[in-house]
């Protein structure tokens, strides 16, 4: 035996080191790669969460080989992981074992439908398989199908048999770690169900968009509008994030199909801060209005660069969020109506987007259900805003009713006045009718009186009659012509009437003359100053006496030589006019 402290001591210590830690290098290079225990699929049970067994190991630079990520070294995975933007690759591997005492086809369905590329490698004792998968593979060439929610990869087990499947798995969104083993005859109706819940989701945003457009095009209300195109943006993000997208939106596009989820979520956000805006009345300026429009470039470059995309879009959908977060908050203070519901509708959503961010940015990478929370978040928040629409579009049918009934009652007391003015305005029109009436009346009586109502006061004298004279009377007016003709008949004169010059005419042939014509000026047909002149010219013995109401209006300065008693005349006018003209006539016959 060498003594401790001597040099072949120490040597002997070398080599003893050495040989141990030769053994635990060689027991670790032989230990098997595999770690966690095989999940088991037992008979009778149609679906069993592989999150137990699921492992994975990141890959940033996206090199690794199938043989190097074999070595691992892997870390275990909690159930329903969502890993963070990664630009490289994550390798995900487990381990089934099929308990039944029959073989079994089984899907193993990888729970995120924004898988842009899956290798998988099925290793089966002494086999290995390798399939290929994912939205950016070609659909004829898929070998991992698409199925909308899932991408699905069948799996045929013997009684007994294990298989382990290594997955590299590469996405531009936060990627989800899920796997769910699935008999073949269960996978229909758990795909089924699942389709369902996304269709029932899809649905209702579709129905509150055609309801909220009907109201902003029966109501005028912007605020309804852009609900309306809300509701558009979410029910597609809900469609392309559900897988739904990638399998019937964008058949053979992969890219578009991958980043679908994040540019309708960018535009979602901008038509989501013009509704709050429109809901609470602020308008889109500073902060707010560069948030808004940073909305649609972060779209365009989710587009474009889904990757740089994916954060952009994540990031203004947040900043939009808490743009309109802040302003709920302000309304709940000054009670604005509307508020309180935009704010339960907000919460849900900022917590998933601040979720999204913080695990896209790798700083909080946490258990999520992925797109499925996002898109019952988005419907849940469509619902609340609907019924405060529902509010508003009430309180605004009731103060349009309330001005409906303003603006008929104003118009009621409108048409009160007018009538009560038109029957103001007959009755003048009436009490104006019955004042010429009387007008009339009392001219007639006044014009009665002028010619009957002093015949009392004629003298009767015994030399009123100066003998037979022949007195004719021309007037068309009835009342005039019998006046004149009474109180010449009682001065003694014979009295001959006429209506108009033609009758007097004829009157003077047939009487072989007259000694006096008493003619008014204004005539029918022939006037007094044309009947004048031919009885003149006819008979120079009569005598012409013309009568006028204004004999400056109607004969002018001159009455033409002939003499004049203006109307209305006396009885005691007219005799002296009348015998001052039969006197010329008879004193022109004495001689």
């Amino acid at each position: 035996m060498p003594r401790p402290g001597s040099r072949s001591g120490a040597c002997l210590r070398r080599l003893r080191w050495s040989g141990r830690l030769t053994l635990v290098w060689l027991a670790l290079g032989a230990a098997p790669a595999w770690a966690a225990a095989p999940v088991a699929l037992p008979p009778g049970v149609p679906r069993v969460d592989l999150a137990p067994g699921i492992e994975i190991l990141r890959d940033p630079s996206g090199t690794l080989t199938h043989e190097e990520a074999l070595r691992g070294p892997f870390q275990p995975a909690p159930p329903d992981l969502q890993v963070g933007l990664v630009r490289g690759a994550v390798w995900v591997r487990f381990a089934v074992e099929n308990r039944s005492d029959d073989a079994g086809i089984w899907s193993v369905a990888l729970e995120d439908p924004g898988l842009e590329r899956i290798d998988a490698w099925v290793d089966f004792p002494g086999v290995t398989s390798h399939r290929r998968g994912g939205l950016l593979v070609a659909p004829a060439e898929r070998e991992v199908a698409l199925r909308g929610p899932w991408h699905e990869l069948s799996i045929a087990l013997h009684a007994g048999e294990r298989a382990t499947v290594l997955s590299r798995l590469e996405s531009v969104a936060p990627l989800r770690v899920a796997a769910t083993a699935l008999r073949a005859d269960a996978a229909a109706v758990f795909l089924a169900g699942r389709t369902a819940r996304d269709v029932v989701q899809l649905g209702v945003l579709l129905a509150l968009a055609v309801l909220a457009a009907l109201a902003a095009a029966a109501t005028r209300d912007r605020a309804q509008l852009a609900f309306a195109l809300l509701a558009l943006a979410l029910a597609g993000r809900t469609a392309a994030a559900g897988g739904v997208g990638g399998a019937l939106l964008w058949p053979g596009a992969g890219r578009w199909a991958a980043a679908a989820p994040a540019a309708l979520a960018a535009v979602a956000a901008h038509l989501g801060l013009r509704f709050a805006a429109e809901l609470l009345g602020r308008p889109l300026r500073g902060a707010s209005a560069a948030v808004a429009w940073l909305a649609p470039a972060a779209a365009a470059l989710a587009l474009a660069w889904p990757r740089a995309g994916q954060v952009a879009s994540g990031v203004v959908v947040l900043a939009a969020l808490a743009v309109a977060a802040a302003w709920s908050a302000a309304a709940i203070r000054h009670r604005l109506p509307g508020a309180v519901p935009l704010a339960l509708a907000l919460s849900p959503l900022l917590v998933s987007a601040a979720a999204d961010v913080l695990a896209g940015g790798d700083i909080l990478p946490a258990r999520s259900a992925g797109a499925a929370s996002t898109s019952i978040a988005s419907t849940f928040a469509c619902a609340v805003l609907a019924v405060a629409l529902a509010g508003r579009l009430r309180a605004g049918a009731a103060a349009a009713s309330a001005s409906l009934a303003r603006a008929a009652e104003a118009r009621t007391e409108e048409l009160a006045d007018a009538i009560e003015a038109l029957r103001r305005e007959e009755e003048a029109r009436r009490r104006a009718e019955s004042g010429r009436r009387e007008a009339e009346e009392e001219l007639l009586r006044v014009r009665q009186r002028a010619t009957l109502g002093l015949r009392d006061a004629v003298p009767h004298s015994p030399r009123a009659a100066p003998g037979p004279s022949v007195v004719l009377v021309v007037d068309e007016d009835d009342l005039v012509r019998e006046g004149t003709r009474r109180m010449l008949e009682r001065l003694g004169y014979r009295v001959l009437e006429a209506a108009d010059g033609r009758d007097a005419l004829r009157l003077c042939d047939s009487a072989g003359g007259v000694d006096l014509v008493v003619a008014d000026v204004v005539l029918r047909g022939m006037g007094g100053k044309e009947l004048a002149d031919r009885v003149a010219a006819r008979w120079p013995g009569a005598r012409v006496l013309l009568t006028a109401a204004s004999a400056q209006d109607v004969l002018g300065p001159s009455p033409g030589g002939f003499p004049f008693l203006p109307k209305p005349f006396s009885p005691t006018a007219l005799a002296a006019k009348v015998r001052e003209l039969l006197g010329q006539v008879g004193a022109r016959r004495t001689a």
